[in-house]
């Protein structure tokens, strides 16, 4: 298509370019900072080896439950929104920089926290539905599973949130310091998962991997807030305070749809078992929601205005 109007490429690379040196020089830090997560979980992967059978395998597989909401969403926010934050960083827009950074954390929190609650509260019949066939995954390996789950899912939002901060600090070009705050949290990491896998085992690991990604995320933002200055905290506690009153509703609703679920078409068989996961979610799904519409959220305005974006473009492009 482009040959057919004219378009053509000969490649060219110089070495000497000032943005290509810059690019080479703040590539490494940013490849470390965003691989924090994927060392860690090697740590606790490494450790888990030591462990009895089932556990390594039980850590792998509710980690891969962690990483889901934190892909689909907090790293979509975070795709999204860089280039905003970047180009008001560039103009010295400070002020709507610290704005997009709230506004990338709220969201991130908004999507992430029920996320992490409807895991909790369903880690058990989602892993038994998913996983357990012909007898290879017992019921004993949900159980576990379903335990490094729960002590995972502490540390979801911070590690979803990690991801906003980190891009705060590269919007103004400073990639040392978040590859300082990495090798802290790897340390970290480290030193949890030494302490916490003899008393706690497998759940130890998990637990050492989620208070590592809130310590980064903490000492993130600390270094963040010292760089560019306030970012509106305050209504960052009012926006957690509202999400954590709609998920105490959103996890009660669960556990009751879910208790319903079982009473009424037992655990027996898949479609039982599909029915209780997609009753409860969609359940949860539907309080949560309600709930923050209810508290007229920022947030729920937004990811409605966007929804609302989205299906105006498909209607376009049919």
């Amino acid at each position: 298509t482009l040959k057919k109007v004219g378009f053509q490429y000969s490649p060219c690379l110089d070495t000497r370019d000032p943005g290509f040196r810059q690019m080479l020089k703040l590539i490494l830090p940013v490849v470390i900072g965003l691989s924090v997560s994927q060392i860690n979980m090697f740590v606790t992967q490494y450790l888990a080896t030591g462990l009895d059978g089932g556990m390594l395998t039980a850590l792998r597989t509710a980690n891969r439950f962690m990483q889901l909401p934190i892909g689909v969403f907090a790293a979509s926010i975070a795709v999204a929104i860089f280039p905003t934050m970047t180009q008001q960083a560039s103009s010295g827009d400070y002020p709507e920089l610290k704005r997009s950074i709230s506004m990338g954390l709220r969201t991130s929190f908004y999507t992430i926290i029920p996320s992490a609650v409807g895991l909790i509260m369903l880690r058990e019949p989602i892993i038994r539905l998913l996983y357990e066939f012909s007898g290879e995954f017992t019921a004993h390996d949900t159980y576990i599973t379903g335990q490094a789950l729960l002590y995972y899912c502490i540390g979801l939002a911070a590690y979803g949130a990690i991801l906003i901060a980190l891009r705060g600090f590269y919007a103004i070009q400073n990639t040392v310091m978040p590859l300082v705050i990495s090798v802290a949290a790897i340390a970290i990491n480290v030193l949890f998962s030494v302490a916490l896998v003899g008393p706690m085992e497998h759940c130890g690991l998990a637990l050492a991997y989620s208070l590592a990604g809130i310590a980064q995320f903490l000492l993130l933002m600390y270094f963040l807030r010292r760089k560019i200055g306030t970012m509106g905290l305050r209504h960052l506690g009012k926006s957690l305070l509202q999400i954590g009153i709609a998920c105490v509703a959103m996890a009660l609703a669960v556990w009751g749809a879910s208790e319903l679920c079982v009473l009424v078409f037992g655990i027996t068989t898949k479609i039982a078992q599909l029915l209780q996961v997609a009753i409860a979610v969609v359940v949860g799904v539907v309080i949560y929601i309600a709930c923050t519409g209810w508290m007229r959220m920022d947030e729920f305005t937004m990811v409605k205005n966007m929804l609302k974006t989205k299906m105006q473009r498909r209607k376009a492009h049919q």
